[in-house]
């Protein structure tokens, strides 16, 4: 899922979005977009915990994100996420902001229920007409 915001961003701007509904995943993976920028040290995008924003995984200014251009992208373990954005002045230098993609990450076992409760019904049907060809029954 991508989450973005009108670009440039305006002055003195400030961007909230709450990130979940990514059921059995166990991390996200979070990649910036390759246009990525903010004003140096007065536009921050912090990957919040919470929506308090006590606690957070990454406050971010500038140029260099997570998963920007050649940059690894973000991997961290949990379904959620709070993103704030917020610019502390004037964008007189017209900086894109941000945009960032949240892919969720599954393992083995832990795949969307739709998977989960389709692959078992397949996998027996699969294997009694295995065993009807080779008893000669179909």
């Amino acid at each position: 899922m991508t989450y973005t915001h009108p670009h440039p961003y305006s002055s003195n701007f400030v961007y909230e979005q709450q990130v979940d509904g990514f059921p059995n995943a166990i991390e996200l993976e979070i990649s910036f977009g390759d246009f990525s920028e903010t004003k140096l040290n007065e536009g921050f995008v912090v990957l919040c915990k919470n929506s308090t924003c006590l606690d957070n995984w990454g406050n971010y200014s500038g140029s260099t994100f997570p998963g920007k251009l050649s940059n690894s992208a973000l991997i961290i373990r949990t379904t959620e996420l709070f993103i704030q954005f917020t610019s502390a002045g004037v964008n007189s230098e017209n900086n894109w902001g941000f945009e960032l993609t949240v892919t969720p990450i599954y393992t083995y076992g832990m795949f969307p229920s739709i998977f989960i409760s389709t692959v078992p019904y397949y996998l027996f049907i699969a294997v009694v007409h295995f065993i009807c060809i080779f008893h000669g029954t179909v």
